[in-house]
């Protein structure tokens, strides 16, 4: 019934023809004024196919008012001309889509080609009429015109798709190529009143016989299948093009952010100036005029601040950079601050458009300090003969094997004057027994040999008999055109004689040491003790035994306060204290790092948000500090990580027990860790000694870690070290923290402490006090506790009580199998072992990689009771 309907009324069906046609031009028109910009290529000749679906719409339309008005002339021209002007449109946006991309895959002949068959097939068949022009240009321009727009969206899709990133288009590209091939197909086949085949056999009348509608509405449905996904296309180029606008944005946004950053904290002053006056500046540009703000600028002419003898030269560069836009050099002149005084300045402008009105840049650098240091090194030149002469060091100059010139110290130092030893030969003046290497040198480095620029020799006094040490220090110059050695001598007699003094100084010192050692030794002894004694304090409660135990803690405590005064010559002296922010602090100590370490040396930080304020002096700290900074990139020659980090530590009464520096209380704790070579075992603990150093001579003092350790202990902390050789080593600066209502409520929450339910745990440590504290730590909390002092003790162990065992804490640290290979062996008998491991080597992620198997849990050394019962929890609770 449908078929009939359509079939007696054709102008329908040809107004639904022209309609969806004319439907897919115009969607394609607006979507083109949405997106008008657009990386995409494919917007760039899309217009083509818009006009195509337009036109080719209006042509239809004229095929309706044929079948409705009759075969006027008029209607038959337009109709022919239109039908020739959209596939023209097709034909052309064909080719320059399948053309998209690096390479060209049709050249001009093709067209060329075209063109003839579309002229030569009416030419050939004789007397023309319209319906001839009408197939020439179905087969020769719509139909290649259609195959070429099919292929072009696979090729351009291949070519252009990465663009879209991870968005899924694939789909509609496929879609709409073979909506054109089908098209093209049709259009081919079913041509009205044409004499050849296929067309003079497929035509609409059997394609309503085959298929039931009239070809036309077919079409259709393509002109919408093809309409509707351009329309989805561009839709999704629009988002792309937004969210990449949105990315520029982002990135502008944050380039102008960074800017301004740069022009706010620049050290140098940055100032605008439009039509005249002041339109911004920076904080520096407000201090080095001397105002308070930036709105006693803002809006003053900038004339008012240059010097009267360089403002009409200022004028001169304004005018060539406001009117002709040329950029002008640096120049030095003077400016006039607020408060009247002048100041020396360099100048550097440019040309700058503000708000669309010429304006200038300008930088300003303050050259006060440096004129008044030019003046200064003129004023030093002026000097030079009269520093020369009263110089204590010794000056000379020999060439030619004889003294050309010498100050008055040169001859002091032998018993001469100035005028007796010039234009004698150098040999005169040195010790017999020096004379040879001393001249020997002298030639061989007037030949260009590398020789010691600086070294020790006896110079022989006026009365031949006495000889000087001297400290030579000495190189080439060009001396009235010709090479001659210059240098400086010192007489260092008196010097050599306080170094001896010195090493006796440090012998004593050493027995210093030694006391020092003694003293810790017997601090560990009654570390037990005191430790004990709190146990048994908390056992036995009877009046008698309590009245025992005070015995042995005055006993101890007046022991150990024996011994603090042994050791007290390595505490520092008492510094201003203030209250400190510790985040500031280290923030400075790695802007001090950065600047100045080798760039082959990662910095990193980690400070918390929260961290509390302590009682100190800056100065002092941060001479701890950067000590500690040093230490690490001396330690790492071809580069590594040097990490500092904060945090705050609540110490309890078991981890005071293990640290005898420790007090209960809240603490910061700065961490400066690096992964360098190491510190060997066997000088450890030797590093805080005075004097003792591992670096070269010259190079170090061994005075750096027993300053830090003197400053750290006059501000009521204590330092540890942990160290594995070719890993690295961790210092740990402890330091009171002030008492505020954040350290107190900490405090509070520090007693409510996870408790266990007698699950077993195999502590495995090669130190006894750690194993003894922790066992009586996790013991007191209801934990059962087994212990094993090395890795095949605990591999044993594990093994008997497989079963039983609920969590192993391993040391990574311990003779005979260390905890690397522990774990392992662990494993092995039970891949769900779960296991705590335990270093004194920080990690920012605290995760310990042992092989190809990762132990996540991971607790530093020294810890508290609380992080040790809080990880211990949390790992048992873990499914």
């Amino acid at each position: 019934m449908l078929t009939d309907f359509l079939v007696k009324n054709l102008d329908f069906v040809f107004f639904i023809y022209g309609f969806a046609f004319s439907i897919l031009g115009i969607i394609i028109f607006l979507q083109l004024r949405v997106t008008k910009k657009s990386k995409f290529r494919l917007l760039d000749i899309l217009w083509l196919l818009a006009w195509f679906g337009f036109i080719h719409g209006i042509s239809e339309f004229t095929d309706m008012f044929l079948l409705i008005k009759g075969n006027l002339l008029f209607l038959r021209i337009l109709g022919v001309l239109f039908l020739f002007i959209s596939f023209a449109c097709l034909f052309l946006f064909g080719y320059r889509m399948i053309n998209i991309g690096e390479r060209k895959r049709l050249g001009i002949w093709f067209p060329v080609t075209i063109g003839l068959l579309f002229l030569g097939l009416p030419a050939l068949s004789g007397p023309t009429s319209f319906d001839t022009w009408n197939i020439s240009s179905r087969y020769f321009l719509g139909f290649p015109g259609a195959i070429l727009t099919g292929i072009g969206f696979i090729s351009y899709y291949k070519s252009e798709g990465k663009k879209l990133g991870d968005v899924k288009v694939e789909k509609y590209f496929i879609l709409i190529a073979l909506l054109f091939g089908l098209y093209a197909i049709l259009g081919g086949w079913i041509v009205p009143k044409a004499n050849f085949y296929p067309a003079s056999s497929i035509n609409n009348t059997w394609f309503i016989s085959f298929f039931g509608i009239p070809v036309q509405i077919f079409r259709s449905i393509i002109a919408v299948g093809i309409a509707g996904s351009i329309w989805s296309i561009m839709n999704i180029f629009n988002l792309e093009e937004a969210v990449e606008q949105k990315r520029v944005d982002e990135e502008l946004r944050e380039s102008e952010e960074r800017y301004r950053k740069l022009v706010e904290f620049s050290p140098n002053a940055i100032a605008i100036h439009s039509e005249g006056n002041i339109v911004f500046s920076n904080t520096a540009g407000v201090k080095l005029l001397g105002a308070q703000n930036p709105e006693q600028l803002i809006g003053k002419p900038l004339m008012d601040f240059v010097h009267p003898d360089y403002r009409e030269i200022a004028g001169e560069r304004i005018q060539l950079m406001t009117e002709k836009g040329k950029n002008v050099s640096p120049i030095e002149q003077k400016f006039i601050k607020l408060d009247g005084s002048v100041i020396d300045v360099e100048v550097i402008s440019m040309p700058f458009a503000y708000h669309g009105k010429p304006g200038i840049q300008v930088i300003i650098r303050d050259i006060t300090d440096h004129k008044m240091a030019e003046e200064a090194l003129k004023q030093s030149e002026e000097k030079y003969r009269m520093l020369i002469d009263n110089i204590q060091d010794g000056v000379f100059i020999i060439q030619d094997d004889k003294i050309q010139f010498a100050n008055e110290a040169f001859a002091r130092i032998g018993g001469y004057t100035a005028q007796e030893v010039i234009g004698k030969e150098f040999r005169e003046f040195i010790s017999p027994e020096d004379l040879e290497i001393v001249a020997d040198r002298y030639h061989r480095r007037q030949v260009g040999e590398e020789v010691p620029f600086e070294y020790e020799f006896h110079m022989l006094h006026k009365d031949r008999r006495t000889r000087i040490l001297v400290n030579m220090n000495v190189g080439l110059i060009d001396f009235h055109s010709r090479m001659a050695s210059m240098g400086t001598v010192k007489d260092i007699t008196e010097k050599k004689l306080l170094e001896s003094q010195l090493l006796r100084a440090q012998r004593m010192e050493s027995i210093g040491t030694l006391a020092s050692g003694i003293a810790h030794d017997i601090n560990n002894v009654l570390t037990p003790i005191m430790l004990s004694e709190e146990l048994l304090r908390e056992k036995f409660t009877d009046e008698e035994s309590r009245r025992y135990l005070k015995i042995i803690e005055r006993s101890t405590k007046r022991g150990a306060s024996l011994m603090k005064q042994v050791i007290s010559y390595a505490r520092g002296v008492e510094g201003e204290r203030v209250a400190l922010q510790v985040p500031q602090l280290i923030s400075e100590i790695r802007q001090i790092a950065k600047e100045t370490f080798p760039k082959n040396i990662e910095i990193r930080t980690d400070i918390p948000k929260d961290m509390w304020n302590v009682s100190g002096d800056a100065t002092q700290l941060h001479q701890v500090l950067m000590n500690f900074c040093v230490n690490a990139r001396d330690a790492m020659p071809d580069g590594g990580t040097l990490r500092i980090s904060g945090e705050n530590l609540l110490i309890d009464e078991d981890y005071a027990h293990i640290n005898i520096d420790a007090k209960v209380g809240p603490y910061i704790v700065i961490t400066v860790s690096d992964t360098g070579i190491g510190i060997p075992p066997n000088i450890l603990d030797r590093v805080f000694e005075p004097f003792f150093t591992t670096k070269e001579h010259g190079k170090g003092t061994g005075l750096g870690l027993s300053t830090a350790l003197g400053i750290v202990k006059s501000h009521g902390g204590f330092i540890t070290v942990y160290t594995e050789v070719g890993k690295g080593t961790v210092f740990k600066v402890y330091l009171p923290a002030i008492t505020t209502t954040e350290t107190l409520k900490a405090q509070e929450h520090q007693h409510e402490l996870p408790a266990g339910h007698g699950e077993l745990i195999l502590v495995v440590d090669d130190e006894e006090q750690i194993r003894e504290m922790t066992k009586k730590t996790l013991e007191t909390r209801g934990y059962r506790v087994i212990t094993a002092n090395d890795g095949k003790e605990a591999v044993q162990l594990y093994t008997q009580k497989r079963e039983d065992i609920k969590l192993v804490l391993m040391d990574m640290m311990m003779p005979v199998m260390d905890g690397s290979m522990s774990i392992r062996e662990l494993r092995k008998a039970n891949p769900e072992v779960k296991i705590i491991a335990v270093s004194g080597l920080t990690q920012k992620d605290k995760i310990a990689k042992v092989g190809d198997i990762f132990v996540q849990p991971f607790l530093t050394k020294p810890y508290t009771a609380e992080k040790l019962l809080n990880i211990i929890h949390e790992v048992l609770s873990a499914k």
